[in-house]
């Protein structure tokens, strides 16, 4: 067997660093993504055998060997415009919807619908050319444009060059007609595209979300029955007021909980300016200052 580029190793690594960081840091997972994504990218502009090691081929599926490209070849992308609309459409749509649900629960329908995207094209494309390179963060995305529609289907969107808004299901029906006409007509869109693996993230992404959607941390049922007055000291920006206002106006549980998480990741201590740490049911600094909720 041939052995692993060092510069693979290296990309293995950032893409396990990139989520610890995430969990330890509560930081949001789009953020993450986008600069590991773009770190990757310009590793694999100068270094090719990165994606003969870590892309994606459906005969793996079939083989079992290196089964883990399925995680890897979604932060692999052939070119510069193939990297850019993905991100875009991960800043733009994938950081609202981790917003709206959570850290978790996004993570978890980004990687399950990504890895059903490559399933899907290696048992309908992919057997016929076992040998083809798939990568990309589109299967998962369009896992992630399914799994919106159902949950936040009234939810609008303007998208690039169509300026008028639109609700999140009717993009949802349009990227998915837009995937299986190209399938069955070839040349319709520029380079090789697996608009299979689309569909299949698409569909996997409205079949998952409502699972995901039931999972729940303790942690998180029991800021769900506090008074989010007490947080008013925190508010030291015009900013941080704003977002305090929508958590308390805000009647989803999922929501109000991510954009909770969101403001304690970034409020400082009102005393010395320094950073809080959440312990239960209370906010502590080293200065001495605490707050219960």
């Amino acid at each position: 067997m041939k052995k692993i580029d060092p510069f693979s190793i290296v990309v293995v690594i950032f893409i396990i660093a990139g989520l610890y960081y995430t969990y330890r840091a509560k930081a949001y997972l789009t953020h993450t993504l986008v600069l590991v994504n773009i770190i990757i990218f310009m590793m694999t502009y100068f270094v090719s055998d990165i994606i003969l090691d870590l892309g994606f081929r459906p005969e793996y599926l079939f083989t079992g060997e290196k089964i883990y490209t399925v995680i890897t070849s979604m932060y692999l992308h052939s070119g510069v415009l193939h990297l850019f609309f993905n991100m875009i459409f991960l800043i733009f749509i994938g950081l609202l919807f981790e917003e709206k649900i959570g850290t978790l629960r996004f993570g978890i329908i980004y990687y399950v619908t990504g890895f059903a995207a490559v399933v899907t094209f290696s048992f309908t494309s992919g057997f016929l050319r076992p040998e083809v390179i798939v990568v990309g963060a589109s299967g998962g995305l369009y896992g992630i444009l399914g799994a919106y529609a159902r949950l936040y289907p009234d939810d609008r969107f303007a998208f690039i060059p169509f300026p008028y808004p639109l609700p999140i299901y009717t993009w949802a029906f349009i990227f998915l007609l837009i995937a299986i006409v190209a399938t069955f007509v070839p040349g319709i869109c520029f380079g090789p595209i697996a608009h299979l693996a689309h569909v299949g993230g698409l569909f996997a992404g409205l079949a998952v979300s409502p699972l995901v959607m039931k999972i729940k941390g303790k942690e998180k049922e029991r800021v769900t029955k506090i008074d989010y007055n007490v947080f008013d000291v925190l508010a030291q920006t015009d900013s941080d007021k704003e977002l305090l206002e929508k958590i308390k106006n805000e009647d989803e549980p999922e929501v109000r909980i991510a954009w909770l998480e969101h403001f304690l990741s970034k409020a400082k201590c009102p005393q010395c300016g320094g950073i809080l740490q959440v312990e239960k049911r209370k906010l502590k600094c080293t200065c001495g200052f605490e707050l219960k909720f």
